[in-house]
């Protein structure tokens, strides 16, 4: 099976299966913090095709500092680790965003054109460019 096996500074953190999992990725995060100092973090995640189920396999209290190797590495493993943690909320997450309401964006966008002024505008960037295509080069 496809995975991902993530070391730092030589000590493997997990291999995590990518599977059947529509996004993948391992990455590390800087998070600023309000007092002008900052936490870097490992992170190694996913979410399933659904997008019922995030997937994390490195846990959260794994802080990175100056000097760490990350090491990402593709392999091929047959017994892959377990995730640490599989919160199942997306689905419900995705489903409270809102979402703006496209319809009265477009409806409120129309009422306040006026039409005959944008109408005289094509017609004339049309004669413009017919114009252009008569013309000698």
């Amino acid at each position: 099976m496809l995975c991902v096996e993530v070391t730092v500074n030589g000590k493997r953190r997990c291999v995590a299966a990518v599977g059947d999992l529509t996004t993948f990725d391992a990455q590390i995060v800087r998070y600023p913090g309000r007092d002008g100092t900052a936490t870097t973090r490992l992170e190694v995640g996913g979410i399933s095709r659904d997008l019922s189920t995030t997937f994390n396999w490195v846990a959260d209290d794994h802080l990175l500092g100056e000097g760490d190797v990350v090491t990402i590495r593709v392999v091929d493993s047959k017994a892959p680790d377990v995730p640490v943690a599989s919160p199942s909320g997306m689905s419900q997450l995705l489903s409270r965003r809102r979402l703006p309401d496209v319809r009265r964006f477009v409806r409120d966008a129309l009422e306040k054109v006026d039409l005959p002024q944008v109408m005289l505008t094509w017609l004339v960037l049309l004669y413009v460019a017919a114009l252009l295509q008569r013309c000698p080069r």
